[in-house]
Parts: structure tokens; sequence; C-alpha cells
């Protein structure tokens, strides 16, 4: 599956973004300081490998909850995902990460979410929700500008570099 812009592009994983998620979480690391820094933890590369291998193999659902970004010169620069914020699976929140500053300030993830909300909202979705820090300023600006409003505070439980954040919680405003 792929959906086209006329600068980027969101497509299903491929075998051959593999080598880009091993830099990703090897070397280019700079974008775990803002998503969920405080989850950061090793990395067993052969044991992402044998799961990413595994994952590509998986019937993937309708509508998809994971696309890749790239430019559209097929360069990969990052990714979109989703998860359910409750067991009834009625509150999808979306996530975005483009992992090398070169690629961010452009409005790539702003074009990216776009295509993924548009998605979304075409394939039934109508509850979409997304979740940070308040230590990321470029995600708040960001979920601000396409119609996120925030619905949830929780204060100080997010400690980033021995500071306290507050984890936030926004829904799209459609």
């Amino acid at each position: 599956m792929k959906i086209l812009h006329k600068e980027v592009y969101l497509r299903d994983r491929f075998e051959k973004d593999l080598d880009d998620y091993i830099k990703w979480f090897t070397s280019d690391t700079e974008w775990q300081n803002w998503d969920a820094p405080w989850e950061k933890g090793d990395f067993s590369e052969k044991e992402y490998r044998e799961k990413f291998i595994a994952n590509l193999k998986l019937t993937l659902p309708i509508p998809r909850r994971r696309f890749e970004i790239c430019l559209n010169n097929d360069e990969h620069i990052g990714w979109m995902n989703s998860y359910f914020l409750d067991e009834k699976k009625k509150k999808l929140a979306i996530g975005i990460d483009i992992p090398e500053i070169k690629y961010r300030g452009k409005g790539y993830g702003k074009m990216s979410l776009i295509l993924f909300i548009n998605y979304l909202l075409e394939n039934g979705v109508t509850n979409i929700y997304t979740q940070t820090w308040s230590g990321n300023k470029a995600m708040i600006l960001l979920a601000e500008k396409l119609g996120f409003e925030e619905i949830d505070r929780k204060k100080d439980i997010r400690k980033v570099n021995n500071a306290f954040y507050d984890a936030l919680t926004f829904m799209l405003n459609n």
C-alpha cells in the first residue's frame, strides 16, 4: 500500500528498511531524546532483526496502523505508528518519528501526519489521538496546528534528564 503526496509518501514496511532501523537505533539515536526518552534501554540488533523479519510475514490489518515515511525520491526518512489507548479499541493514538535531524523542520512530518489522519478517517476511524510529553515542544506545536486539542495532562510523571514533565494526550477536533 502506498499513499502519495507531492513531497512525501507513506508505504508499507519492506525488508530493505531494516538497515535504516538498525542505524536509527544504534548510531543516529538523537530522535530518542524526543520520543519517550524515559523508555531508553538496551538494544539487541539480533533480536530486533528477528522480530522485524517475523513482522513482515504478518497479514496487515485494514486500516493500516503503521506506515513508513519516504520522500518522493524514495529515500526512507521515518515512520508513522498507532496504538490504542483503551481496551475497547475505540481510541487510536498516532505517532511519528523522523530520526535524522536533516529531515526535520521541512514540513515532512506535517504532511505525513495529514496523510495518515486522512487515511484513517477515510477508513472509518472516528476518534484520533496523539500523546507526547511537555518537553517535546515541536510535537505539541504540530499537533495543535493539525487541529488536536489537549484533553488530558498528567503532571510531573515523566522524568527526563533529572527534570519532571507532564504526560499529554490530545484528540483531533474534526
